[in-house]
C-alpha cells in the first residue's frame, strides 16, 4: 500500500538522523582537530545562518586555534548572509533555491585577498 506523503517526509527525516554518517557527524568534536592545526585558517559565517550558530561557531574555532598556538587565523562574520553565503532576508533554508545569487561576491573577494596576503 502507498505511504502517505506526510509519512514519507517523516521517514526521510528519521533516515537522515539515524544514518551512520550523520550519527558520526553529530558526535564529532571539531575542536579536537582544530587544536592541532598550525597552518593559516580563514573561517567565515553568515549572520543569518540557521544551520550553524555564528557566534558559538566562530568563538569555538578561535579558541581551538589559540590552544593550538596557531599564529595566523582569521574569522569573519558576514551580515545578511545565510549558510550558503547568499544575501537573504531570514536565512531559512527554504529560501536557498529561490535566491538567484549563488555566492556573495564580497565573501569571494575576501577569500581571494586573504590567500594573496599569504603568498
Amino acid at each position: 500500500f502507498p505511504v502517505p506523503e506526510k509519512d514519507t517526509a517523516k521517514m526521510y527525516l528519521i533516515d537522515e538522523v539515524v544514518d551512520d554518517w550523520m550519527l558520526t557527524f553529530m558526535r564529532l568534536d571539531p575542536a579536537l582537530y582544530l587544536e592541532k592545526v598550525t597552518i593559516p585558517v580563514l573561517a567565515v559565517n553568515g549572520d543569518k545562518d540557521l544551520q550553524v550558530e555564528v557566534q558559538q561557531n566562530l568563538t569555538a574555532i578561535r579558541e581551538a586555534l589559540e590552544r593550538a598556538g596557531n599564529p595566523d587565523f582569521t574569522t569573519i562574520e558576514y551580515e545578511g548572509l545565510n549558510h550558503l553565503f547568499q544575501h537573504t532576508e531570514t536565512g531559512n533554508p527554504n529560501e536557498y533555491i529561490k535566491i538567484e545569487e549563488t555566492f556573495a561576491v564580497e565573501v569571494m573577494e575576501d577569500i581571494v585577498e586573504w590567500i594573496l596576503e599569504r603568498e
